[in-house]
C-alpha cells in the first residue's frame, strides 16, 4: 500500500522523485576485462537503481527531506524497499506482479570503460497505474520540488508525468530528466530539463545544440535547459542567454553510473534552496546550481557505487569549473 511521506521541518527542502522503471543495480569491477575469456570480479556492489532511486539517495545525502514514487515486485523489489527505508526515504509505492528488473553494470578498471546491461521492464497493470496515479494526486502540491526521472515501463502511457505536473502546486519546482515520450509534460510545463547532449538534439531534430536548445524553448513551455555531455563541456541556456561550462579532467574514474541522477538530484535541490532563500530564483542561481551539479556528478565518477559521491571531492571539482557566458548566435553552438 501507498506510504506517505514523514512532516518536514520548515527549512528541509521536500523533494518527490518519480521513478516510474525502477530497477535493483548490480556493479561489477574488474580490473580488466577480456572478452570471451574467464573474468573474476575485484569488487561487487548491490544497490537500488534506476533513475528514481538514484535521484532519491542522492537528494538525502545533499541533506533533503525525499520522497520516492514508483512500482516495485518481486524479489528485487524487496530488496528496493528495504534499501530505501534503510536510507530513511520515504515511499509512495505500488507493489505489482512484475518482479522488478536488474541492471548490471560492468566496469574496466584497465580501460575505465564501462557496459550496462538493462534487463527488459515487467508491463505494469492498469490497476497500478491507477493506484499510483490516486496516490499522488492529493500530495503533490506539498513538494517544494518534484523531480521526473526516466522512461516509462510498459502499460504506463507519457499522460502520467504531464498529469503530475498539471497537478503541482505553483510552488514547486519542476525537472526533467527524460526523453522518451515527454513531448506533453513540455507541453505542460516545467521549470527545469535537464538532458545530455546527445538527447537534446534528438529531442528538437537539430544537431547543433544551441540550435536545439531555441527550437525546444519555441516548442514547449521550459524555463532552463541544463545540457551534459560526459566529460566535455555542459551549457545551460534560458531564453535568452547561454552559459559554457568548462569540466576539469578527472583521474581514477571508476564508473559514470548514476553520475547524471547525482546532478538532477543536486540541480533540483540547489535551485530550491535558493529561491528559498532569496525568494525568486535568477538565471545566476540555476547556472550556479547547475556547477553545482556538475560538480556533484563528476565526484561520483569516482566511485564504483551509482548516485554516491564524497562532499570533499566535489568541493575542489566546483572549483575547477568554469563558468562563461556567451552570446547566442542566430545559428551554430554558442560563441
Amino acid at each position: 500500500m501507498p506510504t506517505e511521506a514523514p512532516n518536514s521541518t520548515p527549512t528541509t527542502p521536500r523533494i518527490l522523485a518519480l521513478g516510474l522503471n525502477s530497477a535493483w543495480q548490480k556493479t561489477l569491477l574488474f580490473d580488466a576485462l577480456q572478452i570471451g575469456e574467464v573474468n573474476r570480479v575485484s569488487w561487487l556492489g548491490e544497490t537500488g537503481g534506476g533513475k528514481g532511486m538514484n535521484v532519491a539517495r542522492a537528494a538525502v545525502y545533499l541533506g533533503a527531506d525525499v520522497t520516492v514514487a514508483q512500482f516495485i515486485g518481486g524479489h528485487t523489489g524487496e530488496l528496493l524497499r528495504r534499501e530505501q527505508t534503510a536510507l530513511g526515504i520515504a515511499g509512495i509505492t505500488v507493489q505489482c506482479d512484475a518482479p522488478t528488473r536488474t541492471c548490471t553494470t560492468v566496469v574496466s578498471k584497465a580501460t575505465g570503460q564501462s557496459t550496462e546491461l538493462i534487463e527488459p521492464s515487467g508491463t505494469v497493470a492498469p490497476a497500478c497505474v491507477a493506484q499510483l496515479r490516486n496516490a499522488l494526486r492529493p500530495v503533490l502540491s506539498e513538494y517544494d520540488g518534484i523531480a521526473l526521472c526516466g522512461t516509462y515501463p510498459p502499460g504506463v502511457d507519457e499522460s502520467f508525468y504531464a498529469d503530475t505536473v498539471a497537478g503541482a502546486g505553483s510552488d514547486t519546482l519542476v525537472l526533467l530528466d527524460g526523453i522518451k515520450g515527454v513531448e506533453k509534460t513540455l507541453e505542460t510545463g516545467i521549470d527545469l530539463l535537464k538532458i545530455n547532449a546527445s538527447e537534446l538534439t534528438q529531442l528538437a531534430g537539430d544537431a547543433d545544440i544551441a540550435t536545439a536548445a531555441r527550437v525546444c524553448f519555441g516548442r514547449y513551455a521550459v524555463r532552463y535547459i541544463g545540457v551534459t555531455d560526459g566529460p566535455g563541456t555542459a551549457y545551460m541556456f534560458s531564453p535568452e542567454n547561454a552559459w559554457r561550462l568548462q569540466l576539469p579532467r578527472l583521474d581514477s574514474v571508476q564508473s559514470a553510473i548514476g553520475a547524471g541522477d547525482c546532478a538532477s538530484a543536486a540541480l533540483l535541490l540547489d535551485c530550491v534552496h535558493r529561491r528559498q532563500a532569496n525568494g525568486a530564483l535568477s538565471s545566476s542561481d540555476v547556472v550556479e546550481a547547475f556547477a553545482h551539479a556538475l560538480a556533484c556528478a563528476s565526484a561520483s565518477c569516482l566511485t564504483a557505487a551509482p548516485a554516491a559521491f564524497d562532499d570533499a571531492q566535489a568541493a575542489q571539482i566546483r572549483t575547477d569549473i568554469h563558468i562563461e557566458e556567451c552570446p547566442v548566435p542566430q545559428t551554430g553552438r554558442p560563441e
